[in-house]
């Protein structure tokens, strides 16, 4: 069924082609089973993602309703698609077959990750209401309710372990990779920020894997003083990570960070973190941590209503460290579906405790389902002390029979760990099945009542009751058709008409004269009186009943009391022993429809006449209530009496006992014939009475309640004297009075005889004067009320008047005995006052005697603020600062003052210590500055004069340091430092502190120079800082250096005498790292070199000279300081010797004789000779040959010799080979050759 979701054709066409999307591959769904269709249904409209990313494909998203239905379901075709998914509901015209949710049924919704084979539901679903642009699908509340031929649009997400943040003004953005236990990070995994305070101010869930990508850290908002948002400027931030997959919380001490390289906007992080409004920073984080663990087997099973479930705990530690401190371990449920039994099997080394369930206050576990939790605690040095894994204990779990089908969970949490190690918290989920009845049928109402009716299910123990305990299901139907989905158990089933349109879906408001009808097989007018019959219903039963409703009368309350008169009462009332009844009764067509009430017990001949006619002994006229004296024949029992009322349909009943001893005849004394109008009236006690009442009237003969003048109830001593307030009494009036005595239960009522007395003629006096305001008076109106002790001749006023000033109030009387009058009080007539009152009179004429005895405090004068102290005194920095105001006039204490300061008026909270002072606090945060203004409203004095707003004080705040000396310069004259700088310019400048190498040297410094001795050999760097009035100090200036020599290298080789034979050498050595080094041979520079961070240097192919070269290196380290040469290294370079001269050759027989003139050099110690074979030259001779000559024989006749010499010097070195002579020796024959 496709509806016009908009009146735009291309948003149709879009839902259209979605739909048939939906329709094609709903066939191939793999998880959930496909739900059973009906001609009715509810669409939502989802966007749906896992881990906080889109859904996959094959993923896949179900609906179920409160029965455990499958009523919609979706398969992800496409990542990143939304889907519109029909939810269907049950149809009423199939009783036997549930498709589906019913009318305002609240729905719960699941998701099946198919990549990862997980299922989430329940409170693994985070739900929320999007828009769609379409009119047709609604934002749908959460959790989802279906209604028929809706459509709601909805997002579905797994849940997030961190709370998700509303984006506010102020943020600092982090980006940066994540490794947890050296491996990346996991979508699913999270990154939370705290502030200084340890406020959440930031989090996200991982998209890609090993980076947390945009991470939003907000900050505090100013706006909102009372509400910490977040961080501050320069706030140290702290970060922690949930590992998704092991379902740890990591904090901030077990992750390290590494500031990474600047990357577009965002800056390297700093280490620490580090708040900044608008900034960006890149920082990596790496998670590692050990952790205890506590799994729970089995994991994930269905389970029906009523059986039990047993599970083992089983512990592991990551790194399988058996010599821990202990563990404490919670097991969460939620006890509206499981019930706790027993935990057996515990494991015994070092427990110290297994607890009984107690009630989940806090919510530790992060789940809302759960209420309820039983802890197990081992605690010592060594556990568990046995290898691991192992099994701490078995749990038993009873699920309820009145478990609702759906998913519950069992939440595991390692609540106190070893020192070091991270807890484990995991969870294992149950599906309870609890298969449904069908319970249908129609109510059958005959009356003329309009409403909607409503069908009920309630809980078999709610018993007579019923009507004030909510329901277990409740149907709503507008034609009386009904249809109920029930787990098994016992019930009662009522239906009621609803008239008043007050009844809902969560809670029956069952009026009492609203037609109702409980379901019995033998239904009838007169059962629905009775108790509701209980039914038991059982998996899968499909019932069919007819409830019949009717108007019913209703009697509210049956009111019996045994009462008793004497003989001379007035004629109305009964005399003896008489049996007094009351009746509530309420009747929907209307009192006039009751055709009678009656009366029926021992000694009663059913003549009683119950009236609602307001004559006695009825109270008041058509209130429902209808009274009778109903005569006993002189005897009242205990009964039982039934009071019946009739009407043309039914006779509905009500009986009761009365219990209690007969109460003797009170015996009045006082008073007797004549009393004053302030009169007290007194009688002796009654044995077991428990109270008396007092009545008072003008007539000998009364008709009805309106004839009594005064009733007094509930008295609980034997004598009472009315108030002016509440009797006023007449002169020389007859009254009439008498006397009743009521036991602890209001069952036995008895009379004493009927009374009378006259008033006297007494002068008036007054008994009471209020004024308001009292005691001190402002300017403005003042209210005076006069009470008179006894009735007073209205017609002639008092005169009523200030003295001294006579200032006249004017009045009249607002009873026979009160005067009520006022008085303007003008500004400027304040001191001590005395009220004068003269002239009244009574109704006989007697006149009141002049009463001046009441005195007034007038002040019209506003108050002021006298002076606003501070402490600390103003200027002031960030911190605590207390305000004490002194006011010129004494403060109304209840009247709290308004005190704030600034542009954004900062309250400052706090108390009047007296009328005249007023303390209070405000907590000074870094960055508000500037010069404050205190404004202080509301406050009233004594007599209630306002304070006018006063902004006249101020105060200064100054959280932030002074900024850096500038110019800061410095020069070495010989063994002494000058130091320099430009004048602080700041308003609040103090002085200077003078640092040398990190440390402070000197106290406070006022002057801009500064000078010193210092030692020889050493490296000095100085700073110099300014200091606020607050003592509040700046960051250093720049530094400056004094560097008193710099230290000479040292060659290591070239070593020291070594003798060469080639014209450059490699220099090697040590200096200052950084330090230029410059090589010298015999003096004269030949390369230089920057010394590496280790101080090393490495000169290659330094030249030198034939003979003896000294050579020296001498730095220049980076403050520019040459250093001293270093210890020079003595090389001697010998060349080798030149080629040999004059080579000749005789050749004879076998025999070939060489020669060649004598090298001249002086230092030649012989020769070397060689004959070529090829390319390779073999040298003839063992020893260094002496001579100019050399003979080599054995040698073949014909063939071709190749011979060359080198010389030798007295270093062993070789020179160069001489010109190559060849030939050949023949026999009988000599050859020359050069």
């Amino acid at each position: 069924m496709f509806r016009n979701f908009s009146n735009k054709p291309s948003t149709y066409s879009f839902y259209l082609l979605v739909l048939m999307i939906i329709i094609a591959q709903n066939v191939c769904a793999a998880h959930f089973q496909k739900p059973e269709s009906s001609n009715i249904s509810s669409d939502f409209y989802c966007v749906i993602s896992i881990n906080g990313l889109p859904a996959d494909v094959s993923d896949e998203v179900a609906f179920y309703d409160p029965q455990g239905i499958i009523c919609g379901h979706y398969v992800v075709i496409k990542k990143g698609e939304h889907a519109i998914i029909h939810v269907y509901g049950d149809n009423p015209t199939t009783p036997t077959t549930d498709e589906g949710a019913n009318e305002l049924d609240v729905l719960s919704i699941r998701l099946w990750d198919d990549s990862t084979s997980k299922e989430y539901a329940g409170s693994d679903i985070k739900l929320g209401p999007m828009s769609t642009g379409s009119d047709y699908f609604q934002h749908s509340i959460v959790p989802p309710v279906w209604q028929a031929d809706k459509g709601f649009s909805i997002s579905i997400d797994t849940k997030t372990h961190f709370k998700t943040l509303n984006p506010m003004p102020l943020v600092c953005s982090y980006i940066g990779k994540i490794n947890i236990l050296e491996r990346l990070a996991k979508p699913g995994d999270e990154v939370a920020v705290f502030d200084s305070d340890d406020v959440l101010c930031g989090s996200v869930r991982i998209a890609e894997p090993g980076k947390y990508g945009m991470l939003h850290v907000y900050g505090d908002d100013p706006e909102t003083n009372e509400i910490d948002e977040g961080a501050v400027d320069a706030d140290q931030i702290s970060f922690k990570i949930w590992d998704n997959e092991n379902e740890i919380e990591i904090d901030h001490h077990k992750i390290s960070m590494t500031s990474a390289e600047a990357t577009g906007s965002f800056d390297p992080g700093k280490i620490p973190p580090i708040w900044t409004n608008f900034k960006g920073y890149h920082l990596d984080l790496s998670a590692t941590y050990e952790f205890q663990s506590v799994s729970i087997l089995p994991n994930g099973f269905e389970i029906l209503a009523g059986n039990s479930i047993n599970l083992t705990a089983i512990y592991t530690v990551s790194d399988a460290n058996t010599q821990l401190e202990g563990l404490s371990v919670r097991f969460y449920f939620d006890s509206s579906k499981l019930a706790y039994s027993d935990a057996a099997d515990v494991f015994s080394n070092q427990l110290i405790s297994v607890s009984e369930p107690v009630d989940d206050t806090t919510n530790e576990d992060n789940d809302t389902n759960t209420d309820q939790y039983l802890s197990i605690i081992w605690k010592g040095n060594n556990w568990p002390g046995q290898s691991i894994p192992l099994k701490l204990c078995e749990l038993t779990f009873a699920v309820l029979k009145s478990a609702k089908p759906g998913v519950t969970y069992i939440n595991q949490q390692c609540s106190e760990t070893s020192q070091g190690y991270e807890g484990n918290a995991s969870r294992i989920r149950l599906d309870i099945i609890n298969p449904a009845a069908t319970i249908y049928g129609n109510i059958v109402y005959s009356g003329k009542a309009q409403g909607t009716y409503y069908m009920g299910a309630w809980d078999a123990s709610a018993s007579i009751d019923w009507k004030t305990i909510p329901p277990l299901e409740l149907f709503k139907s507008d034609n009386g058709d009904f249809l109920i989905r029930l787990i098994p158990g016992n019930y009662i089933f009522a239906a009621y008409l609803d008239i008043d349109q007050e009844g809902n879906l969560t809670h029956a408001d069952i009026d009492s004269n609203e037609p109702f009808g409980f379901y019995s097989e033998n239904s009838s007018p007169d059962s629905q009186n009775l108790k509701p019959p209980t039914i038991e219903i059982k998996s899968g039963d499909i019932k069919e009943y007819q409830i019949t409703i009717y108007d019913m009368p209703v009697i509210q309350s049956f009111e019996l009391t045994r009462e008793r008169f004497p003989e001379q009462y007035p004629p109305i009332f009964p005399s003896g022993e008489i049996l007094k009844a009351i009746v509530s009764v309420d009747y929907l067509p209307g009192l006039d429809h009751i055709q009678k009430i009656e009366i029926s017990g021992p000694n009663i001949d059913n003549s009683a006449i119950f009236q609602d006619t307001g004559l006695l002994p009825d109270a008041e006229k058509n209130d429902g209530f209808f009274t009778s004296w109903v005569d006993t024949k002189g005897i009242v029992s205990t009964g039982p009496y039934t009071v019946t009322v009739s009407t043309d349909v039914f006779n509905v009943w009500q009986t009761k006992t009365i219990d209690g001893i007969n109460l003797e005849t009170p015996v009045v004394t006082e008073p007797d014939d004549i009393a004053s109008t302030f009169v007290t009236f007194k009688w002796q006690a009654v044995e077991n009475a428990n109270h008396y009442q007092l009545y008072i009237l003008e007539t000998q003969t009364p008709q009805s309640q309106s004839d009594f003048i005064f009733v007094k109830p509930l008295i609980t001593t034997t004598e009472y004297t009315p108030s002016f307030q509440e009797l006023s009494l007449g002169d020389g009036v007859t009254y009439y009075y008498f006397i009743a005595a009521t036991d602890a239960d209001h069952l036995n009522v008895s009379y004493s005889e009927f009374k009378s007395f006259k008033t006297d003629d007494a002068y008036p006096s007054i008994i009471a004067l209020e004024s308001v305001p009292s005691e001190t008076v402002k300017a403005g109106p003042l209210n005076l009320t006069i009470v008179f002790s006894e009735r007073m001749n209205t017609s002639v006023l008092p005169s009523v008047y200030f003295t001294p000033g006579e200032q006249y109030f004017s009045g009249s009387f607002i009873a026979p005995n009160i005067w009520a009058g006022s008085c303007q009080i003008q500004d400027g007539y304040d001191g001590l006052k005395n009220i004068h009152i003269s002239d009244a009179k009574d109704m006989a004429g007697n006149s009141i005697k002049d009463y001046t005895q009441m005195t007034f405090v007038i002040d019209t004068i506003l108050p002021t603020i006298s002076n606003i102290s501070l402490q600390p005194e103003s200027p002031v920095q960030q911190g605590n600062l207390s305000f004490t105001i002194e006011l010129s006039e004494q403060m109304a204490l209840d009247i709290p003052l308004l005190v704030s300061f600034g542009q954004y008026h900062k309250t400052i909270f706090g108390k009047f210590i007296d009328h005249n002072t007023w303390v209070g606090d405000y907590h000074i945060t870094k960055g508000y500055d500037g010069i404050q203004t205190i404004s202080v409203t509301g406050g009233y004095d004594l007599a209630g004069n306002a304070m006018s707003p006063d902004i006249s004080h101020q105060f200064t705040v100054d959280t932030t340091p002074p900024a850096a000396p500038l110019g800061f310069v410095g020069e070495r004259v010989e063994y002494q430092v000058n130091l320099s700088w430009q004048p602080g310019t700041e308003p609040d400048f103090k002085g200077y502190f003078i640092y040398k190498d990190g440390k402070r040297i000197t106290n406070l410094f006022t002057q801009t120079q500064y000078s010193e001795i210092i030692v020889t050999g050493k490296t000095y760097i100085y700073a110099v800082t300014a200091i606020d009035q607050l003592d509040q100090e700046s960051p250093f200036s720049q530094t400056y250096a004094v560097i008193t020599e710099s230290i000479p290298p040292v060659i290591e080789k070239p070593e020291n005498g070594i003798s060469l034979t080639d014209f450059h050498v490699l220099v090697r050595g040590s200096a200052e790292p950084g330090a230029i080094v410059d090589i010298l041979v015999n003096n004269t520079k030949k390369g230089s070199v920057v010394a590496r961070s280790n101080g090393s240097f490495n000169v290659p192919k330094i030249p030198i000279s034939e003979g003896e070269n000294s050579i020296t290196a001498i730095s220049t380290n980076t403050y520019g300081v040459k250093s001293q040469p270093s210890t020079a290294v003595l090389v001697i370079n010998d060349p080798k010797p030149a080629a040999p001269q004059g080579l000749e050759l005789v050749a004879s027989d076998t025999i070939i004789t060489l020669s060649w003139q004598a090298s001249t050099e002086s230092d030649i110690a012989g020769y070397n000779i060689y004959r070529h074979l090829g390319r390779q030259k073999r040298r003839l001779n063992d020893l260094t040959v002496t001579q100019t000559s050399f003979v080599d024989n054995h040698l073949t006749n014909g063939r071709t010799y190749i011979y060359s010499i080198t010389a030798l010097d007295s270093n062993g070195s070789e020179g160069l080979h001489s010109s190559s002579v060849q030939g050949a020796p023949i026999a009988g024959e000599e050859w020359a050759v050069e």
